[in-house]
């Protein structure tokens, strides 16, 4: 599976990456997710993508994310990781 990233290249697909975003935000919140939940995010994450069976872009696998937390009625930890999405977006970092 590959990753489209913001500049245009395509990159394997690494769990971690999303994993890692996701567990900084969760050490970021006050009500923080399991690790378990962070797995069955990222789990089903990486299902949606492969799904697709397509290239994804980056900004597709975070909207991805952020509807995962929802789902797991993780709100604040969804808003923060909303909010540290687009400051990285801003910075110009690419996941």
């Amino acid at each position: 599976m590959k990753i489209m990233k913001r500049d245009g290249r395509e990159v394997p697909y690494n769990c971690e990456k999303i994993r890692a975003a996701i567990t900084a935000a969760n050490n970021e919140v006050a009500e923080k997710v399991s690790e378990t939940t962070i797995d069955f995010i990222v789990g089903n994450v990486e299902k949606r993508c492969q799904s697709l069976a397509r290239p994804v872009h980056v900004e597709e696998i975070q909207d991805m994310v952020i509807d995962e937390l929802d789902h797991a009625d993780a709100y604040k930890l969804a808003r923060h990781y909303s909010e540290y999405r687009l400051l990285h977006e801003q910075k110009g970092v690419s996941q």
